[in-house]
């Protein structure tokens, strides 16, 4: 294959569509050609597809080019599946949006398909982010033992919501979302663990409410929920996700994973980017992970899809991965749902 930039097409320019033709217009080994939706689509979307490419300056097209290299799927989270199997039944690559599918048996489908066609198929994730890697090295370098316990935040300013989310009704609308902050958010966290750690989740037990949102509230979804999980070799985190009325940073949310360690703790911030690590003998080195870029991880999910597409090099983020976390997040409104713990669906 050419070095040439990969021919891209995006499939649905709803959500964070925009913020994605960015990133791929300062990338040098991808190229925006074409912006494209399905005649199912709502008009609404494809109102937004087409502003996408008129903001891009390409062309809305009525099917994906043969020639095609990669399709971003970008459509509402409750279409992602059917996008993105339409494209690889049409023989594309593809990257999706989070959360990969809305339901274990979506992404599992997905899984199917990216496996017998022999496609690239993943989804945008957080677990290539500066102050993630740099968090992983210092654990993976031994400085805080083995990991007993997580705990991972991932909390949005409910102040910037109407501009960090162009329609809202795709957070909070579950025929649009699939569920609301648990579904949009918790796959991150479920991710941070198991780079962090090596562990699987196992078991969780979740709670949930609309405590601060109107908007959530009248949509009966929920904008705040804490999820305790039992992960392999006895690993045990705590998860909050939330659309709060204040997140503490400076930007439209904090990210945060702090993990106990046997010999030390270590927390690691997004925000900043920076990890802090505490050893036993009460010394404190403070890291700086990077710059923080806007767009890090989906420039990097591009890193990794165009490697795999040229030279057949293993994603650092797979179909697999997007689907532990899904399987987590179902078990998890299992778990809301009839109050008891739910075992996580174990994959092959």
């Amino acid at each position: 294959m050419s070095d040439a930039p990969l021919q891209t097409v995006i499939f649905s320019g709803v959500r964070h569509a925009r913020n994605y033709a960015d990133v791929i217009a300062a990338h040098p080994d991808v190229e925006l050609v074409a912006v494209h939706d399905s005649d199912d689509a709502p008009d609404w979307a494809h109102a937004d597809t087409r502003a996408v490419a008129e903001r891009s300056g390409v062309p809305v097209v009525d099917s994906i080019p043969d020639d095609a290299d990669l399709v971003i799927v970008c459509s509402e989270p409750t279409r992602h599946a059917a996008c993105a199997l339409a494209a690889m039944e049409a023989g594309h690559h593809v990257l999706i949006d989070k959360p990969a599918a809305t339901t274990l048996a979506d992404v599992l489908a997905l899984r199917a398909m990216s496996r017998e066609r022999q496609l690239v198929c993943t989804s945008v994730n957080r677990t290539l982010l500066a102050s993630t890697r740099r968090a992983k090295a210092t654990i993976d370098a031994g400085h805080i033992g083995f990991a007993r316990s997580v705990d991972v935040e991932f909390l949005s300013d409910g102040a910037q919501f109407a501009t960090a989310v162009e329609r809202p009704e795709l957070v909070i609308d579950a025929t649009l979302s699939g569920g609301g902050e648990i579904m949009n958010f918790m796959g991150y966290c479920i991710d941070s663990v198991r780079v962090l750690t090596g562990c699987e989740p196992l078991e969780v037990f979740g709670y949930s409410a609309t405590a601060f949102s109107e908007l959530h509230r009248e949509a009966g979804a929920e904008d705040v929920a804490v999820v305790s999980a039992r992960f392999t070799h006895g690993v045990v985190a705590t998860i909050t996700v939330g659309r709060i009325p204040a997140a503490p940073s400076a930007g439209p949310g904090a990210s945060t994973v702090r993990i106990v360690g046997s010999h030390g703790h270590l927390l690691a911030d997004d925000s900043k980017p920076a990890v802090a690590l505490h050893r036993a003998n009460r010394e404190v080195d403070a890291i700086h992970a990077g710059s923080r870029g806007e767009h890090e991880a989906v420039s990097e999910m591009l890193h990794d899809v165009v490697g795999a597409i040229r030279h057949g090099q293993p994603l650092r983020y797979t179909i697999d991965d997007a689907a532990i976390a899904i399987a987590a997040i179902e078990a998890t409104y299992r778990s809301i749902e009839t109050g008891r713990p739910v075992a996580v669906a174990q994959l092959d």
